[in-house]
């Protein structure tokens, strides 16, 4: 079951960060304005920046070298971090969309996130800090003098 969610959360932050320049792309060649702008780039950049915030989180989380037991606290509370924003972002989009034709798909998409964060992302706050990885470091609770 872990694999499954790793797998559809990867799928997910790697679809979250492609979707928006894609939109943009042919939201802008549908209407004709691709012959209007001078950089492709400079069209994308901003798109690119929202699917970055909105997908970053679920694909460090769907690697499990990345963010997996206490080996890498910081890039797991980037990730942390970076989900629940997107979280937020979904679930304020879902609000506003609630009779729209893309709520379903917003609330897969925040049912998937909000799973992968309890199960990969939570849990890690109780990693002790002196696990069989850093055997030095001081016992729980004990003070460093």
């Amino acid at each position: 079951m872990n694999i499954l969610l790793r797998i559809a959360t990867l799928v997910l932050g790697l679809g979250l960060v492609i979707a928006p320049p894609l939109l943009m792309f042919g939201m802008a060649a549908s209407m004709g304005e691709l012959e209007e702008v001078d950089s492709l780039a400079r069209l994308l950049a901003e798109p690119l920046l929202v699917g970055l915030l909105l997908g970053a989180g679920p694909a460090f989380v769907g690697l499990p070298a990345l963010v997996s037991g206490p080996r890498r606290p910081f890039v797991r509370l980037v990730a942390g971090i970076l989900m629940v924003a997107s979280i937020l972002a979904m679930a304020l989009t879902l609000i506003v969309t609630l009779q729209g034709r893309i709520a379903p798909v917003i609330g897969s998409a925040l049912a998937i996130e909000v799973a992968a964060f309890s199960v990969f992302v939570w849990p890690a706050w109780s990693f002790s800090a002196n696990s069989p990885l850093n055997p030095d470091a001081p016992a729980s609770g004990t003070p460093i003098n």
